[in-house]
């Protein structure tokens, strides 16, 4: 299977896109026809993580796959209906020397089919791609290799040859594979290899697909440019088999870009209740989300142990307040996966219990273990903390086990993965194809010592039984392997997740996704005149006005020192407001930069849109903006919305004094400087809105505030990341208030920074933070 174990989340805003400015470029372009400008090139926001690598027998994620299959080309592709032929021109099925039908592919490959630089594609790179695919014995790629072909199971495992693996290049444009048993979807499987020349690996050594000039490739793009930790840019390969069909030359691939300030066509998100689907690419796409259990270490090798983590995990509250749109996982395989007969969801049998939280069972569990009261701590790898921060809180607080977090990177997270070296590791999985066993291969361990450290022989043999029967009787196998998965929970299923793209379909045309939901980029068309992607101040400086993509027209603005702001003369208080708002800001500019500790270099000029109209910002929020962390997941947009340097608001009521409006720009604006503050490391929303309201002078002090908090009770932590809740806003800003009157402010600064890790910063736990504040809220009542 190619492990693509990665959640994505992706924001965009509305800036115009930079151009190449440095890194790694290749010597002579591609696409001599034109050079990569604004108007020629579509802009992918690909990844909210940095990636370093994509060769494609080295694949671990659905990011590195993404870049893959546009610059790699396999004997099949994947279409919108199914799998189509690529490389190859036909194939032909046919029985083994045993005769067992089905079982050997002969692939006839395109005579035209040809590398970048112009050299013929051959069987033999095929037959090299597949074997070293073998020999990359960690990539995941050799474990469905060695799943299927004849030969390649015994060669990874050091039991045979490499000349044993049954793919054999004939006569140069004719490819045989011949597979250990029948695998009708095969084909789909094919699309999955990706062929790389042996010249090129070999004489270059790792790194060789990072560099343009070596990246020699047979897709419909080619590498262009590289610049580390910020994108990738693809041109239009000149000797692709079907280089009409290419009709965009240039894609601008934007990576690591949690905070990146640049304009994209395209992105991937999750799902809002409030969508317009003229401007959304809905996909059949499922994937399923869980955390890997290393079974060989204590405690985790007890299934008491496991089955309580299970329970203290609150499935519903993270699709609700964290995977937006996904739905509670009750076992590895998503629910409505057609089956022969019927779904995945109507065949489960007593696995309904894994889905639901339960800290009473999670604790009766605790205590049947050998360590009761003396729990040793475990740890909890992630590449994202605000995810880890959420199960520490969720797991110390319903089954009283002490969670340390272990933060790594991208790469980091794939070499844990593949080998075990982990107690606990955060995960998701994307099927390659349409099957259940797309989801139930990762646990299949062929020597007992596979990354993921359980092995079951029951599951094994459900497995095995499943490759030889049909039908029904292989839905029974494959529902009997899952129940296994569930009973053992080698991992814990936390939600299954879809996968939807927002699109500027003023610019975009005839944008598509295959079967498994990736996105076909090579027949979408630009059509930059008609989405008007100018600066608003030209705009209106050349015709008069600026209209965005809600609609709205600007024709006013004003320039200061630090921001422009941008509005509509169509309600004469407008220029009042404009005109107060932007004094308020500039006014507490350097005030709040010195509070957040924000060197006024690191500040862009932020721009400010002000509208009179609720329904324009609506439709811009949800076609162009990046949200602040409520407003994305809202069921409606509260008036207002932010970007990396931008910020959109309206107001429902306008009032004389104009002042009025500053503590709502005020905290807008906070959340800009919190951005360039914190980078990567997005702190808990109780902190991001608590800090802004302290800042902004928007919380309260007085005692009736106090006893009213102290009535309804201190929420948990992970409860204050509620999206949704009011509780990020009326506990918020008193907590912020108390960290600071606590631990001074630069503790604040510091938690911020690091993303709200208060053991690291103020070196306290949850449950002494929330006594530290009871007392607080006390103090504060006594004052008053």
């Amino acid at each position: 299977m190619i492990k693509k174990r990665l959640i994505i989340f992706l924001t965009i805003c509305p800036l115009i896109m930079s151009m190449i400015v440095s890194g790694c470029k290749a010597e002579t372009s591609s696409f001599n026809e034109e050079m990569p400008v604004a108007d020629n090139t579509l802009v992918w926001n690909l990844s909210t993580v940095d990636i370093t690598f994509w060769d494609p027998h080295s694949n671990a994620s659905s990011v590195v796959y993404d870049i893959n299959r546009q610059i790699f080309e396999g004997l099949t592709v994947l279409g919108e209906n199914g799998y189509e032929l690529g490389v190859a021109e036909s194939f032909a099925v046919s029985p083994n020397d045993e005769g067992v039908e089905n079982t050997v592919y002969t692939f006839e490959i395109r005579k035209d089919a040809k590398w970048s630089d112009g050299k013929d594609l051959t069987a033999n790179d095929f037959e090299y791609s597949f074997k070293r695919a073998c020999r990359q014995k960690d990539s995941g790629l050799s474990d469905m290799l060695g799943l299927y072909i004849k030969g390649a199971e015994d060669y990874i495992n050091g039991k045979g040859n490499e000349d044993d693996i049954a793919v054999s290049s004939i006569d140069g444009k004719v490819l045989k594979i011949e597979l250990k048993e029948p695998v009708p979807y095969f084909p789909q499987i094919a699309a999955m290899l990706f062929p790389v020349r042996q010249d090129v690996v070999e004489s270059n050594g790792e790194g060789w697909e990072t560099n343009p000039n070596t990246c020699i490739s047979n897709g419909p793009y080619t590498i262009y440019f590289y610049e580390p930790g910020s994108y990738i840019l693809l041109s239009k390969n000149n000797n692709y088999y079907d280089m009409d069909s290419v009709k965009t030359p240039y894609i601008k691939c934007l990576i690591n870009n949690s905070y990146n300030n640049e304009f994209s066509h395209i992105m991937m998100i999750y799902p809002n209740n409030d969508m317009k689907d003229d401007d959304m690419l809905f996909t059949d796409y499922i994937g399923t989300s869980w955390i890997w259990i290393n079974t060989k270490k204590e405690p985790l090798n007890d299934i008491n142990v496991r089955k309580a983590l299970s329970y203290a995990i609150d499935r519903q509250y993270l699709c609700e307040n964290l995977y937006y749109g996904s739905i509670p996982a009750p076992g590895i395989i998503p629910p409505d996966m057609r089956l022969h007969d019927g779904v995945v969801g109507d065949k489960r049998v007593g696995t309904n219990y894994i889905d639901t939280v339960n800290p009473q069972k999670a604790r009766g569990l605790i205590s049947k273990t050998e360590y009761k009261d003396d729990f040793p701590e475990i740890e909890l790898t992630v590449i994202r903390e605000y995810e880890g921060q959420l199960f520490k809180s969720m797991i110390e607080n319903n089954a009283d086990i002490k969670i340390k977090l272990n933060i790594v990177s991208f790469e980091e997270l794939l070499k844990k993965d593949r080998e075990g070296d982990y107690e606990m590791l955060y995960s998701s999985w994307a099927a390659d194809y349409y099957d259940p066993m797309a989801y139930l291969a990762n646990f299949i361990s062929n020597s007992g010592d596979s990354s993921n450290s359980w092995y079951s022989y029951d599951f094994e043999e459900a497995i095995e039984n499943s490759l030889e029967a049909e039908g029904k009787e292989r839905d029974n196998y494959l529902m009997q392997a899952e129940k296994i998965l569930i009973d053992e929970l080698p991992a814990i299923p936390l939600n299954h997740y879809c996968r939807i793209y927002r699109f500027n379909n003023k610019a975009v045309e005839n944008l598509k996704c295959d079967v498994m939901g990736n996105l076909i980029i090579k027949g979408c068309e630009l059509n930059l005149e008609e989405a008007g992607l100018k600066q608003a101040k030209e705009e209106i400086d050349k015709k008069g006005y600026y209209e965005d993509s809600g609609g709205y027209k600007f024709d006013k603005y004003i320039v200061s020192e630090h921001f422009e702001l941008y509005y509509s003369s169509n309600d004469e208080s407008n220029e009042g407001f404009a005109s107060s708002s932007v004094e308020i800001l500039e006014k507490n500019y350097d005030r709040i930069l010195k509070f957040l500790d924000v060197k006024e270099k690191d500040m862009p000029n932020v721009k400010v849109y002000m509208y009179d109209q609720y329904e324009p910002l609506r439709q811009v929020t949800l076609k162009d903006a990046s949200f602040d962390g409520d407003a994305m997941a809202m069921d409606a947009f509260q008036g207002i919305a932010i970007g990396k340097d931008t910020i959109y608001f309206t107001l429902k009521s306008k009032s004389e004094k104009y002042t009025d409006i500053g503590p709502l720009i005020l905290h807008e604006f906070t959340h800009t400087v919190t951005y360039a503050l914190v980078g990567e490391k997005t702190p808990p929303a109780w902190l991001w809105e608590g800090t802004a309201m302290y800042l902004a002078g928007q919380g309260s002090s007085d005692k009736s505030h106090y006893n009213y908090l102290l009535q309804t009770g201190l929420p948990k932590l992970y409860e204050l990341n509620d999206s949704n809740s009011h509780y990020k806003y009326t506990y918020g800003h008193s907590l912020v208030e108390f960290i600071i009157g606590t631990y001074v402010r630069e503790k604040l600064v510091e938690l911020l920074k690091e993303g709200g890790d208060l053991e690291k910063v103020l070196n306290i736990t949850e449950n002494e933070l929330r006594d530290e504040w009871t007392e607080f809220y006390k103090t504060k009542i006594g004052e008053n």
